[in-house]
Formats: structure tokens, C-alpha cells, sequence
């Protein structure tokens, strides 16, 4: 096994390819699917309204994942 940075593990498994990348959505892209602006968004996430987001580790939020975030919006009636 070859020994990688944390950073560089983390970006190769987010790359988008055919083989079935993770994609990682950004707070300002779930702010514009959910008609809402950037604060909204942390209320919301601070409320526990949004599926949990990646955080660095100071605690800032990076992200949600495509897929549990697209399952979050079906769930809860967002087109």
C-alpha cells in the first residue's frame, strides 16, 4: 500500500470519472439548489435541516457529498 497525505487520499477518491468519483457540492451550490442564500445555509445546518456537511479540522464546512445530499432533497420535498 502506498502511503499518501490525507489531502491527497481525500482528492483522489472525490475525482469525478467514469469509475464512480464522489462528488463534494459547495455551500454556495446548496444554497443556490435550495433557492437560498449562503447564511440561510448555516442556519439551517446549525438547525440539523441539512444532512451533516465535511468539515476541515478547524470545524469549517467544506461540502456534502452529491449523493446523500441529493437523498437528503428527495426525502424532504426539494425538486
Amino acid at each position: 500500500m502506498v502511503k499518501t497525505k490525507h489531502f491527497d487520499y481525500a482528492r483522489s477518491i472525490t475525482r469525478t470519472s467514469n469509475s464512480g468519483g464522489m462528488k463534494i457540492i459547495s455551500k454556495k451550490e446548496v444554497a443556490k439548489q435550495l433557492g437560498v442564500s449562503l447564511s440561510t445555509v448555516y442556519r439551517m445546518n446549525k438547525a440539523g435541516q441539512l444532512p451533516p456537511p465535511l468539515k476541515t479540522h478547524t470545524g469549517r464546512i467544506r461540502g456534502w457529498f452529491h449523493q446523500s445530499l441529493e437523498e437528503w432533497l428527495s426525502l424532504n420535498g426539494y425538486p
